[in-house]
């Protein structure tokens, strides 16, 4: 078997615009109710840090 390591840390700064680009991109949001992204910015993902 092939086993992954997954690391579980809080949200910095350096994580914002991948944060941004998932929330935004509709073919990934579409599998929690938002087929169309969330049209986040980069402002909105700065008040999770």
């Amino acid at each position: 078997m092939n086993y992954s390591e997954i690391m579980i840390k809080e949200t910095t700064e350096e994580d914002l615009d991948n944060i941004m680009t998932l929330w935004n991109n509709g073919e990934v949001m579409k599998y929690v109710g938002f087929p169309e992204g969330l049209g986040i910015t980069k402002k909105g993902t700065r008040e999770l840090v």
